[in-house]
């Protein structure tokens, strides 16, 4: 028996996760000393998008049988749901629903971007990354959506609140 059999799975999860997130928040750090957060922005956002798209097409290895397609709205949300399930760690602190038909609900009661660039000091600047993930996933999944709001810079600074939908136009 190995040792990676005598972990739970979720904790194998929270750990590479939080590895993962740690890296994110040091490079975005010095990246941000280094060359500005306007071009960490940038590169930020740039790297979420690629790597997302990567990441979506593993998913639907997973969970789709590698289709990019999906019978009806209910296998999609199936579909996305067990994707998120699968990627979020429990430190990350958001619910998400289908409130209506082809609507998409996140609302974050606590985020850890949000905390992690305010205490660098970037946060009046900082350009949300973490809805550029969902919508590279839409996109590599030929989703047409529209958002409400419609935002780039980070949604709990400037009102509070973090919550936005999806409302899909065609692809599901």
């Amino acid at each position: 028996m190995s040792v990676i059999d005598l972990i739970n799975k979720e904790d194998i999860r929270e750990f590479f996760c939080k590895d993962w997130m740690m890296h994110d928040g040091i490079w975005f750090a010095q990246s941000a000393q280094e060359i500005g957060i306007e071009k960490t922005n940038q590169l930020n956002t740039n790297g979420i998008k690629m790597m997302s798209e990567n990441e979506i097409l593993r998913l639907i290895k997973l969970f789709n049988n590698g289709s990019k397609s999906f019978n009806s709205y209910e296998e999609f949300q199936k579909f996305l749901t067990s994707s998120i399930d699968f990627v979020r760690p429990d430190f990350m602190k958001f619910t998400f629903a289908f409130p209506r038909n082809k609507i998409f609900q996140i609302d974050f009661q606590k985020c850890w971007a949000f905390e992690g660039v305010k205490r660098l000091g970037f946060i009046e600047q900082y350009e949300c990354a973490v809805v550029i993930r969902l919508k590279s996933w839409f996109d590599v999944l030929g989703i047409q959506y529209s958002m409400l709001p419609d935002f780039k810079k980070c949604l709990m600074n400037e009102t509070g609140i973090c919550s936005y939908q999806f409302q899909f136009l065609k692809g599901v």
